[in-house]
């Protein structure tokens, strides 16, 4: 197992790799950022224990399995992952998403108002984020989502802070040249969650937006055949779509309003006091 860490358009800044044994999705997927990596991730806890607080990992792999560890799973599908590879359930603990944390730790700093006046936004705007080999590395491939970000821009503008790895293929399939889409730079976290907030829609093919989406209620269409976020799909906060269904499915989804489900479990902003509270039972108890 390898761990990367990536910076990314907005909130992005820590790409996960893990795709579980049953992905939801047509296959498995490998690491696509800032760097590419074929090895897992966090794809919550599974295919060996790691627990991720915003750019801090903790990993054991298989090999330093001992009886003491006691994984950490965000959700009960992670949970459920590792037992299918013979983890007794008894000894892994939920604890919840860290990165809902940081969100929530910050709910009142997203001001859309100020991210839409400094962009110059009209009041509905949809947000795009795409950085992802499979989507800009091929002309081809970038050129069809340009035209489907066109085609959902005479209808509603679109903002996009252009990832660095996908300018120069996105610019040249004519990203700027619609007059409502504003293609913008890579924005800091607080403004990109600001401008997310405030959003009728995203559509992306970023890791860490699904979950983000899912706990502002905005509509998510993830432009992949799979994704390391399997609780997004299967709560009904974010679909994977292609890059063909891209603009129907972005405007039904303007259509269609706010998600309105519940949230996923422990998705409460004290994952770390409980991860806390875990580390330091043990080492009370083992150290």
């Amino acid at each position: 197992m390898t761990t990367r860490t990536a910076t990314a358009t907005g909130s992005d800044f820590q790409e996960d790799a893990f795709a579980p044994e049953e992905p939801v999705g047509e296959e498995a997927g490998g690491y696509d950022g800032e760097g590419e990596d074929e090895g897992g991730d966090l794809g919550g806890a599974v295919a060996g224990e790691e627990v991720a607080v915003r750019g801090v990992a903790v990993v054991a792999t298989p090999a330093q399995h001992d009886e003491r560890r006691r994984p950490l799973g965000p959700t009960a599908e992670a949970i459920g992952y590792l037992a299918n590879e013979g983890r007794p359930v008894d000894a892994i603990h939920l604890v919840g998403n860290p990165m809902i944390d940081t969100l929530m730790a910050n709910l009142d700093r997203f001001d859309t108002a100020a991210v839409r006046a400094e962009l110059d936004l009209p009041e509905r705007y949809v947000v795009a984020t795409l950085h992802r080999p499979a989507n800009v590395d091929d002309p081809e491939i970038a050129g069809g989502l340009v035209r489907a970000l066109h085609e959902i821009a005479a209808v509603i503008d679109v903002v996009i802070p252009v990832h660095p790895r996908g300018r120069a293929v996105l610019e040249a399939a004519g990203l700027s040249s619609h007059r409502g889409v504003h293609a913008v730079p890579p924005l800091g976290y607080l403004e990109f969650m600001g401008l997310v907030r405030g959003a009728a829609a995203v559509a992306t093919d970023s890791g860490g937006v699904q979950e983000e989406t899912t706990l502002l209620r905005v509509p998510c269409l993830t432009v992949r055949p799979n994704t390391e976020r399997p609780i997004t799909i299967t709560h009904g906060s974010n679909r994977l779509i292609t890059s063909a269904e891209l603009a129907s499915a972005v405007l039904k989804a303007c259509d269609d309003g706010p998600y309105t489900g519940e949230l996923p479990p422990l998705w409460d902003g004290h994952a770390g006091p409980r991860i806390g509270r875990i580390i330091t039972d043990w080492l009370a108890r083992d150290g």
